[in-house]
């Protein structure tokens, strides 16, 4: 299902960028893209290309557009206060042809630590965060809860409890009388804790 969904956010991608590349018109390449994340951070959300100074936001929808921009090789980067995102390395070509020029555009995933290109990628752009604020602060929520409720006696207390009353006791059914009674044996008050916990299980 969300293979097909990205497939036809792509399709539709391509059709609107294929209706605004007009070689008669454009004196450049037109990027498009979409980012996949909350609406709600797209309005700390920022686009930007090496070599221009104006940003791009991305509409309610995720959708960003840069237009005319002319041959060569660019890194666009996302910034945003929520989410992390790829940095990619997008290549625009010319290409002439009888009627005109037409520009190919391609892209990449960009390392920023070895600065070069790495895996290729689909043009339009599609942008999911690698990291999330969100998902962060799920996460530490989770942890914060478990590590309260060890930090707390009773907390411990009821675990040892069930524990006891009822995993023990599965755990012993799965043992023969001769090997409980070769285990409970060898401990002093071992009879006795045997009888406890099958009058428990019981």
């Amino acid at each position: 299902m969300l293979i097909s969904f990205k497939f036809i956010t792509y399709i539709i991608c391509l059709i609107l960028y294929k209706s605004v590349t007009n070689a008669s018109k454009l004196t450049g390449a037109r990027i498009i893209g979409l980012i996949q994340a909350s609406s709600e951070t797209f309005l700390t959300t920022r686009v930007f290309i090496s070599g221009y100074f104006d940003s791009v936001q991305p509409n309610s929808k995720g959708h960003f557009v840069f237009d005319n921009i002319p041959p060569g090789k660019y890194i666009l980067k996302i910034t945003s206060s929520e989410n992390r995102y790829p940095i990619y390395e997008i290549l625009v070509n010319e290409i002439q042809l009888q009627e005109g020029s037409i520009f190919k555009v391609s892209a990449s995933l960009y390392n920023i630590e070895s600065r070069i290109a790495e895996e290729k990628i689909l043009h339009p752009i599609i942008v999911t965060p690698t990291y999330s604020v969100y998902n962060n602060e799920e996460q530490e929520n989770i942890f914060t809860t478990i590590m309260g409720l060890l930090k707390n006696p009773l907390a411990i207390i009821s675990i040892i409890s069930l524990f006891v009353a009822f995993i023990l006791p599965k755990l012993q059914e799965g043992l023969d009388a001769e090997t409980m009674e070769e285990l409970t044996g060898n401990i002093i008050g071992g009879d006795y804790r045997s009888k406890f916990l099958s009058n428990i299980s019981t």
